[in-house]
């Protein structure tokens, strides 16, 4: 197609900006004197050469996202596991903090219950010994009334 005139060149315009408009990324190489003289025809030839070859660059880019995805599996298993540490560690210590609080409960109350037997078996003796009081006071008394009935 020629272009002969200002209508025809917008026509052309539109028909290459819609198919630019179709791609997802655009590489741009000079050809001006200084870049064609410094090597940009070459690279213009080798990127060119690499987009002919679609199915070559996809299974570059295949092998390239394959790593790329073992190794995104890779880091999101060690986040997951060491998630799962600070998630045991956490467990542990709440385990651990209510096992020391049911222990102390049942010192104390092992305490408590001691402090009552130890009450009540002083409470015991305590009756114990006024009851031998008691009984010596008797055996006193008897004695003395014996001695008076003795001397009659």
């Amino acid at each position: 197609m020629s272009i002969t005139s200002m209508e025809d060149l917008k026509n052309k315009q539109a028909e290459v900006k819609k198919n630019l408009d179709g791609y997802t990324c655009r590489v741009l190489v000079c050809s001006g004197t200084g870049c064609i003289a410094s090597g940009a025809q070459k690279i213009y030839e080798e990127i060119y050469t690499l987009c002919l070859n679609m199915e070559g660059m996809m299974e570059m880019f295949s092998k390239e996202l394959e790593i790329l995805d073992r190794n995104t599996v890779k880091l999101m298993i060690d986040e997951m596991e060491e998630e799962l540490a600070q998630v045991k560690a956490s467990v542990a210590k709440q385990v651990e903090e209510q096992v020391a609080e049911k222990v102390a409960e049942q010192v104390a109350q092992a305490k408590e219950n001691i402090a009552r037997e130890l009450e009540e078996e002083k409470q015991k003796i305590e009756e114990e010994k006024q009851r031998a009081d008691k009984a010596e006071e008797e055996n006193m008394r008897l004695r003395k009334k014996l001695m008076e009935l003795q001397k009659l």
